[in-house]
């Protein structure tokens, strides 16, 4: 996401909404403001814990996730298959009248996918190129032209809710000879078995096209948490806003710094353990032992902490997620609401008490 976006999104944030008294209070206590936020605030003191399912997680492929019928039922988030065709052979061509080079010499795209279209009928009707900026999804012909002037193709069939992004993908893969003639190098077919709710895999990509799916959703791979127990270094970039009171005028700032994250799991049962954060440089995070849940090589922080019914309100929600596949989120965020220029004896505080903070990092592994 580019960092004007985020300055936006975290302005937003900081939208203070006054009128909702906290509960338990008295008549003459403050309106407290609320934390942006899509889930209900926990019980007074209380603190919170969750996290998704396997099948729950963000996909690393990129776009909208994708949804079965019995996936939107059961409110169940599948990965998302559309979009760019992955790293490819070579440069992706949107002009199949390009002409290769050495044994391809005067011979364009077109003409080698004509060609293959008298040896594979079966796709004549499937379009001959591909636009990386074209949106939705379907059925196409991926032309790439190679450093040595020769061209490779991938076929890609996808059907079931296209509109969204094919969940159901199968690609064949060719390239030219030293005729220049499209000769097959591959086959990989990624489909959903409904009944299972999971992606069978038949095959192996080729060239990156597609990008490697998440083993959390094929069909047979096991989640059970591996053991990744031990202190590791990351180095995190994203944007930060101190919780400074609203008089302080403090704007948001980019921040690139390293943290170190210990993760101790238990040993009995690998799937929970603790995370402790080292470095970000708030108080309420820096030190602190948070529950988190495994599943194969990643973890989860979700937790929300409030000190309601109070009249000067505290509250923070942590989301921290790694995946050392690099399936998964590898992300930390951070929001904050304080109320440091709040004295509990004053019975009129005003708006101007209360700080809103935020902090949002990518994490990237360096050890």
């Amino acid at each position: 996401m580019p960092w004007c976006a985020k300055a936006v999104r975290i302005s937003a944030i900081f939208a203070i909404a006054l009128g909702a008294t906290a509960g338990g209070c008295a008549k003459s206590a403050p309106q407290t403001p609320q934390m942006a936020s899509t889930s209900p605030t926990p019980s007074a003191g209380a603190a919170s814990t969750a996290s998704a399912g396997p099948l729950a997680k963000s996909a690393a492929e990129g776009g909208s996730a994708a949804t079965t019928p019995e996936a939107r039922d059961s409110g169940i988030s599948l990965p998302p298959t559309g979009g760019a065709p992955g790293a490819g052979p070579g440069t992706l061509l949107t002009d199949v009248s390009t002409q290769g080079q050495g044994a391809c010499a005067g011979v364009s795209a077109a003409d080698v996918i004509a060609a293959l279209h008298t040896t594979h009928p079966e796709f004549a009707q499937i379009p001959s190129t591909r636009a990386p900026e074209i949106g939705g999804d379907g059925s196409f012909v991926f032309s790439y032209l190679r450093s040595d002037g020769s061209f490779a193709f991938v076929i890609k069939v996808g059907s079931m809710d296209c509109l969204a992004g094919c969940i159901d993908n199968e690609y064949w893969y060719f390239e030219t000879d030293a005729k220049c003639a499209a000769q097959a190098v591959g086959h990989y077919h990624r489909g959903f078995d409904n009944a299972a709710n999971c992606f069978t895999i038949e095959g192996d990509p080729k060239w990156g096209v597609p990008a490697p799916t998440d083993p959390a959703y094929v069909c047979g791979e096991s989640h059970t948490a591996d053991s990744i127990s031990g202190l590791h270094s990351f180095r995190a970039r994203g944007m930060r806003m101190p919780c400074t009171l609203p008089s302080a005028d403090t704007m948001p700032f980019m921040v690139d710094q390293n943290l170190t994250i210990e993760i101790v799991q238990d040993t009995a049962q690998l799937a929970r353990g603790k995370v402790t954060v080292r470095g970000v440089g708030d108080a309420w995070l820096d030190g602190r032992a948070f529950d988190a849940e495994f599943s194969r090589r990643s973890f989860k922080v979700s937790i929300a902490e409030n000190n309601l019914p109070a009249r000067c309100p505290s509250e923070h929600r942590l989301e921290l997620s790694y995946d050392f596949e690099g399936f998964g989120p590898q992300h930390l965020q951070l929001d904050e609401l304080d109320s440091a220029g709040c004295d509990p004896q004053s019975s009129s505080p005003t708006a101007s008490d209360y700080c809103k903070g935020h902090v949002t990092l990518d994490l990237t592994a360096i050890d």
